[in-house]
């Protein structure tokens, strides 16, 4: 839509034209390099005392199911997209699992809707504020915690 109203250029990739997918199943290289590459997020941010937080990518489902989206990734074909982003979120999920890093999968489990995204895998406005209201509450949720924790060793 901001394309089409002359506010922003092509996406590179857009252009691109691709008619053979190469796999039909998740690469487990790729997946292991964002796992690897996350990890060292996570210790790049210890490092500099930043308490990191992790989050599954949310995608317009109607996008996922029915889109076209070569632009964006194209060597996944349309009907493996759903498979693959879970796939990657749940490597994200793992990561945050195995470094004991806040993972809010709030954000999956919230009924998100068509009017939410501004296209494929942007929130808008209003939509953005939700997702902040879950990370915030995910975040209290895990200071109580450590608080009520903390109170038991007294």
């Amino acid at each position: 839509m901001c394309q089409r109203m002359g506010l922003l250029d092509v996406c590179p990739n857009q252009g691109i034209e691709v008619t053979a997918r190469r796999s039909s199943i998740v690469d487990q290289r790729a997946l292991g390099l964002y796992e690897r590459n996350l990890e060292s997020i996570v210790a790049l941010c210890r490092n500099m005392d930043i308490i990191p937080i992790l989050a599954p990518q949310i995608l317009l489902e109607e996008v996922l199911i029915t889109g076209n989206y070569n632009w964006w990734i194209p060597f996944v074909k349309n009907t493996d997209m759903d498979d693959m982003m879970r796939a990657f979120n749940d490597g994200t999920r793992h990561v945050a699992e195995n470094n004991s890093v806040l993972f809010v999968n709030e954000l999956s489990e919230h009924p998100w809707e068509k009017q939410d995204f501004v296209d494929m895998s942007h929130f808008n406005p209003s939509a953005n504020r939700t997702m902040a209201d879950i990370v915030a509450k995910a975040i209290e949720q895990q200071v109580e915690q450590v608080l009520d924790t903390n109170k038991v060793g007294l």
